[in-house]
């Protein structure tokens, strides 16, 4: 599988946190699944700051840098995602989730995410 993580989820990673449930966890260490990361992640974490997320400081250099290190993949950011996210307006989410909903439709990826407001949306969601 192909899998990107939203914003959240990509802190837990990295902080290896009590949040990410076992089923989550077993499929990001499955060396058969490709694990990706956008950059809008790594700029939202940037204008909010990891504290935001309830979790403890991070920087976004060195938490790019190490997820590149451990075999992530970068979604960049392109005008075809950005153009889809008014497909998702009607969601009870942020414009950075529905960038990362884009992001992962577009390049035929699965999102894995923690918020409950896209746990009803169509396939293409991995609910943690």
């Amino acid at each position: 599988m192909k899998i990107l993580l939203d914003t959240p989820v990509l802190l837990w990673v990295a902080a290896d946190s009590v949040e990410l449930d076992e089923p989550a966890r077993r499929l990001i260490l499955d060396d058969g699944n490709d694990l990706y990361f956008s950059a809008a992640s790594i700029w939202e974490i940037g204008l909010r700051g990891a504290s935001s997320f309830d979790g403890p400081p991070v920087d976004v250099r060195m938490l790019r840098r190490g997820l590149l290190d451990a075999g992530y993949r970068e979604v960049p950011l392109r005008s075809e995602h950005a153009m889809a996210v008014g497909d998702f307006e009607d969601l009870p989410v942020d414009s950075f989730a529905r960038l990362l909903l884009a992001q992962a439709r577009y390049e035929g990826l699965l999102l894995m995410t923690a918020k409950p407001g896209l746990i009803a949306q169509k396939a293409g969601i991995l609910p943690i």
